[in-house]
């Protein structure tokens, strides 16, 4: 089932966070010949896990690679209003937002390479 797989992957990601204090979720490659507009459901799928995730854990800090998947995990969220507080990097922001005071959320265009000041939050 599609949403027991999403909220497999999202308690996977819970439990690398307790452990390490840090997730990285990618995905490496796909075998979904059958599947309707790849790219649309890679948003969907990673938006909804990470409110998943955010639904039971805090983060200080949240990033995010490609303005596609930015849009629809935020629009999943339901966060509005954004305050920049730091450029990483050429194009890369962090802010805090509105809505969740405690976090962060640093957004990198998916054409970006990252660099080591990103990782210097």
């Amino acid at each position: 089932n599609y949403q027991e797989m999403i909220e497999d992957w999202a308690n996977d990601i819970i439990l690398a966070l307790e452990k390490e204090d840090k997730a990285i979720i990618a995905i490496d490659t796909l075998e979904c010949d059958a599947v309707d507009d790849i790219p649309s459901r890679i948003k969907e799928v990673f938006a909804t896990a990470v409110k998943k995730v955010l639904e039971k854990v805090n983060l200080e800090e949240l990033l995010i690679e490609g303005g596609a998947t930015a849009y629809s995990i935020i629009e999943h969220l339901e966060y509005k209003k954004f305050y920049p507080e730091q450029e990483l990097a050429q194009g890369v922001i962090r802010m805090k937002i509105e809505q969740v005071k405690e976090m962060h959320l640093t957004l990198k265009p998916g054409s970006y390479q990252w660099t080591d000041s990103v990782w210097k939050f």
